[in-house]
């Protein structure tokens, strides 16, 4: 609520963003704008998002992917559940159903949790912050060309072969990986 109140310095005609976050990740960061233009692009991902969609989709890679990482568990002499299990299993999960290569999940995951890094009473995030959004806007550029030359069956090559209002996303589609 009190958000709300203060809603001016956040809320722009670019859509909210707190810091720069936007800026770094490019015009095509859906996220961060107002509609009708951010609406227009989250339709593009709409129907894959649908719970029926999910289940259909996930639930035996879901399954599977699970299934083989408590047989690795078991194997392990040390386990810590919550960082071998519990904090590997949404990013893996993510890589599945966006199409991403189950061996990027790693770095991907990395470099998304150092784009989250801020500094307590700055508002421009740190440089490796910076640095790190700008590592995920060219992997995400390099893996849209990739699925453009080489389609796949998967919501990543539908993301970058995708039409809003009747124009290829073109450039937008990274933003939305």
């Amino acid at each position: 609520v009190e958000a709300l109140a203060c809603a001016a310095p956040v809320i722009t005609t670019r859509g909210v963003d707190i810091d720069n976050a936007g800026d770094v990740l490019g015009s095509g960061f859906f996220l961060t704008r107002d509609p009708p233009v951010h609406t227009d692009y989250r339709n593009v991902v709409k129907a894959a998002f649908g719970a029926r969609t999910i289940r259909e989709t996930l639930d035996g890679p879901v399954q599977a992917l699970v299934d083989d990482m408590v047989k690795h568990l078991a194997r392990s002499r040390d386990v810590d559940l919550a960082m071998d299990l519990c904090w590997q299993l949404p990013a893996r999960v993510m890589s599945l159903f966006l199409g991403f290569p189950m061996d990027d999940t790693d770095r991907l995951t990395q470099l998304g949790l150092e784009f989250l890094i801020r500094d307590i009473g700055r508002v421009p995030p740190p440089e490796i912050s910076n640095n790190a959004g700008m590592a995920l806007m060219q992997y995400f550029q390099e893996i849209v060309a990739e699925r453009r030359a080489n389609p796949k069956d998967d919501l990543l090559t539908h993301i970058a072969t995708a039409e809003v209002n009747g124009q290829p996303m073109g450039d937008s589609a990274e933003g939305m990986a």
